[in-house]
C-alpha cells in the first residue's frame, strides 16, 4: 500500500498537523490518518463532531470525508480543508461545519 507522510502548517500559521497518506490497496483512493494529537482548548472534541473516524484496533484516528478521496492529490486538499477548519475551531470561531461551509464557499 503506497503510503506518504507530510506535516501541514494551518493557513493561519497556528497549528501544525502530522498527517500520514495511505493508498487502498485496490488503488481505489486514500484514507487520511491524523497524528497529531490535537489540542481542542475546552471545546467539543468527539470524532463526529471534529469529522474524524477510529476503528477498533487502528492507533490513529482518519478524516471522515464524505466521498471517495480518489488522488494523492485530492488527499492533500483534503488534508488542508481539515487542518484549516480544525485551527480556526480550537480559536472558536464557531462549529466545525460551520467553518468548513465557510471556507468551501
Amino acid at each position: 500500500m503506497p503510503e506518504r507522510w507530510l506535516t501541514y502548517r494551518s493557513s493561519d500559521g497556528s497549528l501544525y498537523v502530522d498527517f500520514y497518506f495511505a493508498e487502498y490497496e485496490d488503488g481505489s483512493g486514500w484514507r487520511i490518518y491524523i497524528i497529531s494529537p490535537i489540542n481542542y482548548r475546552g471545546h467539543p472534541d468527539g470524532l463526529s463532531i471534529t469529522h474524524r473516524i477510529q476503528e477498533d484496533g487502528e492507533s490513529y484516528p482518519y478524516i471522515c470525508w464524505s466521498q471517495r478521496i480518489a488522488t494523492y492529490e485530492n488527499a492533500l486538499a483534503v488534508a488542508a480543508l481539515w487542518a484549516d477548519v480544525t485551527a480556526l475551531y480550537v480559536q472558536g470561531k464557531g462549529t466545525f461545519d460551520e467553518i468548513a461551509r465557510k471556507l468551501c464557499r
